[in-house]
């Protein structure tokens, strides 16, 4: 008695959306019934007898009203646009949709015919129109507007002028784009000339290879200066995969690449902080194997020790200072490697050593000893956590944080140690079972290294008594949460 008698309202379901939310097949998608392949086939048949007798009640002008009515103009066009649809068919729809007032759904039909037609010779079809159809500069502009972002596309805009492919390149959805490695860069190309490297490095970030490592650098700088603030988001992981590609082009060296991670490093240091590439920055390896890069990044994190402005500060505006005193700090707080470190677990002392009294040095030359011995020790600190308590220290490392003069990185290894944890989870009733664990193992590292590094011994004794008093503070509020909620 509820079911709607115009056809044109009982099958507005299934139009709403691209994908159709229809219970039996997502049913049987779930139980393994339909392949997805066999839920689009049904779900096309049911729209096309819709159509079919939609068009049969009220005919090819209802049937159009029906379709920019719907909820999603572009699976009515796809519905009505196959591969055996005659081409003047799709011209009247065209047609239909140029002339009709409300531009957004107009748009949205236009571009799916439109994305139809690129597997029949977009062009030829565009060329026709041109010729017969697109009766001033606006018509060819809105069909420059809907072309895909293809081959195909950028192909067909040629044949309506000049104004209509810039107003093309200027907005066409490039995200999908797939081709060889000439149409490739050709659309990259095209689209920093068009101010858009955002949607140059969505439409190429797939297809690393096919990029030389010159293009991908002008693409990230571009980005870096600001072009198209409100394109694509980019993400860490892309974003270091095409990092990754500059690793191994041997027309970049270390420093040019570090120079681009140090304006990318909001993006690269990940969601709290934290990254998720795998990959080594740049700037980790440049600072590992150069002193002074570092002691420039902790220079502009950080004042002097005796409160004075360098001059390089003093050229700079108070918003320019933060900025780049926000980015050095994100690199040197994610800095976890060793100078010297093979990476097989071994370090070279002679190279860890001089590379540490170097920046010793040239720390107290800058007038940030104090708080550079203490980044140095927080970032050992990290490197630390990553290994076995057997292998926990290095020799080289443990001869560094013991003698008299290294009382800041004791400091800062035991903050960096105790930072290092991070967010813990637990059942309130254990209280703080997890800290008495940590405690016990951190007092047995202690031991073991009380004879030949007294100091650094009782800087790690320090750490577990830390623990301890966390324990006894998490036990307390377990005991004060049972007496509440018994």
């Amino acid at each position: 008695m509820l079911e709607p008698v115009q056809p044109e309202h009982q099958h507005r379901w299934l139009f709403q959306q691209l994908y159709v939310e229809w219970c039996e097949l997502t049913g049987g998608e779930a139980a393994g019934r339909f392949s997805i392949q066999e839920h689009n086939r049904i779900a096309h048949e049911r729209r096309l007898a819709a159509l079919t007798e939609i068009e049969a009640a009220r005919g090819r002008d209802g049937l159009f009203a029906f379709a920019m009515s719907a909820g999603s103009p572009q699976a009515a066009a796809f519905t009505l646009v196959r591969d055996e649809t005659p081409v003047a068919d799709v011209a009247d729809w065209v047609e239909r949709a140029l002339r009709h007032p409300e531009p957004e759904p107009a748009k949205a039909f236009l571009a799916a015919l439109l994305s139809v037609m690129s597997r029949r010779g977009l062009p030829e079809f565009v060329g026709g129109l041109s010729a017969s159809l697109l009766r001033s500069d606006q018509d060819r502009l809105t069909i420059a507007e809907v072309l895909p972002g293809t081959a195909e596309g950028w192909r067909a805009v040629e044949r309506l002028g000049p104004e209509p492919a810039a107003r093309y390149w200027g907005g066409a959805d490039f995200q999908g784009l797939r081709g060889d490695k000439e149409e490739l860069q050709f659309a990259v190309e095209r689209l920093l000339a068009a101010g858009r490297p955002r949607t140059a490095f969505a439409a190429a970030h797939w297809d690393l290879g096919h990029l030389p490592g010159d293009l991908w650098r002008r693409v990230l700088e571009a980005i870096i200066a600001g072009d198209e603030p409100q394109g694509p988001f980019l993400q860490e992981y892309h974003i270091s995969r095409v990092l990754k590609r500059l690793d191994d082009d041997p027309a970049l060296n270390l420093a040019q690449i570090a120079r681009l991670e140090l304006r990318l490093m909001r993006v690269l240091r990940g969601y709290g902080g934290r990254r998720s590439s795998d990959r080594t920055l740049a700037l980790h390896r440049l600072i590992a194997c150069n002193p002074s890069e570092f002691i420039r990044l902790v220079a502009w994190s950080f004042r002097r020790d005796d409160d004075g402005e360098d001059a390089e500060e003093q050229a700079l505006s108070s918003d320019g200072r933060k900025r780049r005193a926000q980015l050095a700090y994100h690199v040197l707080n994610s800095w976890e490697e060793i100078p010297g470190f093979s990476g097989t677990g071994e370090v070279d002392a002679e190279t860890f050593m001089a590379w540490n009294a170097e920046a010793r040095r040239l720390a107290q030359e800058a007038g940030r000893q104090s708080i550079a011995e203490r980044m140095l020790g927080q970032a050992y600190a990290r490197f630390a956590s990553r290994w076995q308590w057997e292998e926990w220290l290095p020799g080289p490392l443990a001869d560094l944080l013991d003698p008299p003069d290294s009382a800041n990185l004791r400091e800062g290894f035991r903050i960096g140690v105790y930072n290092a944890r991070g967010v813990t989870r637990r059942v309130p009733q254990n209280g703080g079972a997890q800290e008495r664990e940590l405690a016990a193992q951190f007092r047995g590292a202690a031991d073991r290294y009380r004879i030949l590094y007294p100091r650094l011994s009782a800087a790690i004794r320090a750490i577990a008594e830390t623990y301890e008093r966390e324990a006894k503070r998490e036990d307390d509020q377990a005991a004060l949460g049972e007496r509440w909620h018994p």
